[in-house]
């Protein structure tokens, strides 16, 4: 019973200290996390994808996709690839653009349209990762 009264203040302070050191992370839906390769440094945000009807039918996502360098050194050979993702985590499509180079402080901003399930079923996220990856 003791030890019980010392480890819950302990554990207070260490959750407290990581939320002030940053070392959790926590993303909206339809966001995703930076991405680093060595020499540079990716912020990726992604809206939440809105459903759209073909004429003939079929269904597909569109979301807006924005890729920041927030590092000192250029991003060069930039594979951004983008997974629709159902609510149980599961890949229902992709897509994926590729930059020859991302300038230190600049950001690249496009949109991806993704096929998936029709009707608007569950919460759908578009998870976008960036790899070192030549075309």
């Amino acid at each position: 019973m003791n030890s019980l009264k010392y480890s819950v203040p302990i554990l207070l302070i260490a959750v407290f200290a990581a939320l002030v050191c940053g070392c959790t992370t926590s993303q909206s839906a339809g966001s995703s996390a930076g991405t680093s390769s060595g020499d540079y440094i990716l912020d990726i945000t992604s809206s939440d994808p809105v459903w759209h009807t073909n004429p003939d039918g079929s269904c597909y996502y569109v979301s807006q996709i924005d890729v920041k360098n927030i590092g000192v050194n250029p991003a060069k050979n930039v594979m951004v690839r983008c997974n629709l993702n159902d609510e149980s985590g599961n890949t229902i499509g992709t897509d994926s653009r590729y930059f020859e180079v991302i300038d230190a402080g600049d950001h690249k901003a496009f949109s991806v349209s993704i096929n998936g399930d029709c009707g608007g079923k569950g919460k759908y996220t578009v998870v976008a990762v960036a790899t070192r990856e030549k075309q």
